[in-house]
């Protein structure tokens, strides 16, 4: 039987991330772009509400603005760059951890989707490839849940 956090062992294993840059850096919102070999452009984005200022949600997507995020978050480019994607989006995620000291959480929203088990499945991905890559943060750790990956500083 093969596992899903085999696969990613394989798979996932030395796949260098696209080079990002940072488009936005505000209280509540920080964004990155990044732009794929298919010449896709991606935004990775940041946001955190006023109840809980430390702790931000995280989407990322096709596209160009930091306003279109309700009708790109649901699509899927499936171009043979998955793991290249999720690579970059972990990376961010890391220099985002490391250069904000005061975000003690992130949760990371997997696909809306009509379809039955999509949000599961996604988030299952989700939750293996950054635990198998969020290692050299040991005060950062993977809560249980389903649907949002919630990653969380415990000290």
């Amino acid at each position: 039987m093969i596992r899903l956090k085999d696969v990613l062992k394989e798979i996932g294993e030395g796949v260098t991330p696209y080079a990002f840059k940072q488009m936005q850096n505000s209280p509540r919102l920080i964004a990155y772009t990044f732009t794929t070999d298919t010449n896709d452009q991606y935004i990775v984005k940041f946001f955190s509400g006023y109840s809980q200022p430390d702790i931000f949600n995280l989407v990322f997507y096709p596209g160009t603005s930091i306003e279109d995020v309700d009708d790109k978050i649901d699509v899927i480019t499936n171009k043979g760059t998955m793991f290249k994607i999720l690579s970059t989006v972990v990376s961010i995620v890391k220099t985002l951890i490391s250069k904000n000291k005061n975000i003690s959480g992130i949760n990371w929203i997997g696909i809306n989707s009509d379809k039955p088990g999509a949000d599961t499945q996604r988030d299952r991905l989700y939750k293996a490839y950054l635990q198998k890559n969020i290692t050299q943060f040991p005060n950062w750790k993977i809560l249980p849940g389903r649907v949002v990956t919630k990653l969380r500083k415990t000290k």
